[in-house]
Formats: structure tokens, C-alpha cells, sequence
């Protein structure tokens, strides 16, 4: 015998940022007796959490142009791949005035990240900025003091601060050059990207009596295969993994769903469908 219960937006805890949920027992409480247990039955959860964030410290960056100057990179929370962060990258450049148009007319510009999809990580490229107007170059208006402020071409230089914005892209703290290079220069990521913080979800619940694992209230673990960014995961399991309950009388029961190092998700979507089942063995 079992009893199905569904959690929905209506659930969500104020302030809990869309990833816990409280339900209330119809009648005011539910007798739980001993050899009773829990399992998910599904779980519908839009995949809505940011990888950048004020919260996490890696929403900034910055770099050294060849005459000195220091530009720093403020990311907007969200979520980003490698390819946006090269955009926000060529974003700042542009903005600045430190990029030429080639004989075609494309944006040539003096730094570069990139997936190294081969070596599992990313690279930084810092090009030579040349100190003359290359034939067929252009320039924006009023920009050429950029150009022209070494006596030999040299490359510029990524920072990758302190706080954890280097972890997302697989860098320790530093800079890449060391300092300006006479060459273009590349380097690959001398430590594991994480560009995803959260890899899978650990459901907790307050009824749970897990005696198998620390902390003891860990329901399911579950991780959203092939879905990206913006869209609905599902969790579907094929058996029902049915972990035991406390025994007891209760109003309600809570649940959470944390990351694999049990650190809070901030979620953006609430429309979230949650279905559970109560297994009664008497």
C-alpha cells in the first residue's frame, strides 16, 4: 500500500530560492509507524541556476592592454559557456577601443578564450598588438594611441583574480603572460574547469531516517541527463529507491535539493512538479 503526494510551485518555501518545499499533511498530521518509507516516483525541474553569480565570487575578471591601462570584466549573474565569456571579452575590447578591422572588415582582436574540448579545459591566447597600422587595417576613430604606445609589438595580458572566477575556466590565480610577450602566447588550463558548479542534486527531507549516509535525511541523488540550459529536467527512476521514514506524528514534511557538495542551488523557475510515494508496510 502507498500514498502518492505531489509538490508543486505552491510548495515552494518564501525565500528559498525555488529549491525547497514544505507540505502540509491533510487533517493537520500524518502518523508515520515504524517500517514505513519514501521513494520519488518523478521529478520535473527547469534547468534554472546560473553558473555566474554574485553569490559564487566569479563574476569578474580583468586584463592589461599595452600601455597599462587595467579593464576589468563585471559579468552579469547568468549562465554562461566558454564562447560567451570570449563575447564578454570582445564586448570590453570594443568599448574600450582596443580592436582593428582587417581588409574584410571583421573585429581583430588581441585576446582570445577558447574550449580546448581535446585537453578538457580552455585556453587563454594573448596576440602581439602591432605598433603600426597593419596594411588594409582600420581603426576606430580616435583610438590609435593603443597602437602605437610601445616601440615593439608586445601582447597584452589576462588577470585571473583571487576570487572564483578561475575555477570556472580551469586557471589558477595570475597572470597569463606572467607579464607582456614580445610573441603571441597560449595556455591551457593548468587545473579542472568547473563550469557547471552544480553537476547533480542531492534531495533532502526531514522525514527521511537514512542510516546509511551523512546527514542521514538524504532522500535520492539524481543528475538531469542531455538537458541544457533553459530547459525541463526529468528525473524518472525505473524502480522506486525507498528509504526508510522516522516514525512518528507529523504536520509536514520539508525538501531540499542541494548540490553534490550539499551547497544551496539558486533557482530562477518555481514551476517545478515533484511526485512521491509513501510505502506503508502494514
Amino acid at each position: 500500500m502507498s500514498n502518492t503526494i505531489v509538490l508543486n510551485s505552491s510548495n515552494i518555501i518564501p525565500n528559498s530560492s525555488n529549491m525547497s518545499f514544505q507540505y502540509r499533511f491533510q487533517n493537520g498530521s500524518f502518523k508515520i509507524k515504524k517500517g514505513a518509507m519514501m521513494s520519488i516516483k518523478s521529478i520535473t525541474m527547469p534547468y534554472a541556476w546560473f553558473n555566474i553569480t554574485t553569490m559564487y565570487s566569479n563574476n569578474s575578471f580583468s586584463y592589461t592592454w599595452v600601455d597599462g591601462s587595467v579593464y576589468t570584466v563585471q559579468l552579469q549573474d547568468g549562465f554562461y559557456q566558454t564562447s560567451d565569456l570570449n563575447n564578454a571579452i570582445q564586448l570590453s575590447m570594443i568599448t574600450n577601443g582596443l580592436y582593428l578591422k582587417d581588409s574584410s572588415g571583421n573585429n581583430v582582436y588581441y585576446l582570445e578564450i577558447i574550449q580546448d574540448i581535446n585537453l578538457y579545459g580552455n585556453q587563454l591566447i594573448a596576440f602581439t598588438v602591432p605598433t603600426s597600422l597593419p596594411s588594409g587595417y582600420t581603426a576606430p576613430s580616435g583610438l590609435y594611441a593603443h597602437f602605437y604606445s610601445t616601440p615593439s609589438a608586445i601582447t597584452p595580458y589576462f588577470t585571473i583574480p583571487t576570487n572564483n572566477f578561475g575555477s570556472i575556466i580551469g586557471f589558477l590565480a595570475g597572470n597569463y603572460p606572467s607579464t607582456y610577450s614580445a610573441t603571441t602566447v597560449g595556455f591551457v588550463s593548468n587545473t579542472t574547469p568547473n563550469l557547471t558548479p552544480v553537476n547533480s542534486i542531492i534531495v533532502r527531507c526531514n522525514l527521511v531516517d537514512n542510516n546509511c549516509t551523512v546527514p542521514s535525511d538524504i532522500l535520492d541523488s539524481f543528475s538531469f541527463q542531455n538537458t541544457n540550459f533553459g530547459s525541463n529536467g526529468i528525473y524518472a527512476p525505473n524502480y522506486p529507491a525507498k528509504v526508510a521514514l522516522k516514525e512518528g506524528t507529523y504536520h509536514y514534511m520539508t525538501f531540499t535539493f542541494v548540490d553534490q557538495n550539499y551547497n544551496n542551488i539558486y533557482s530562477n523557475d518555481p514551476n517545478s512538479l515533484i511526485t512521491l510515494s509513501i510505502h506503508k508496510n502494514f
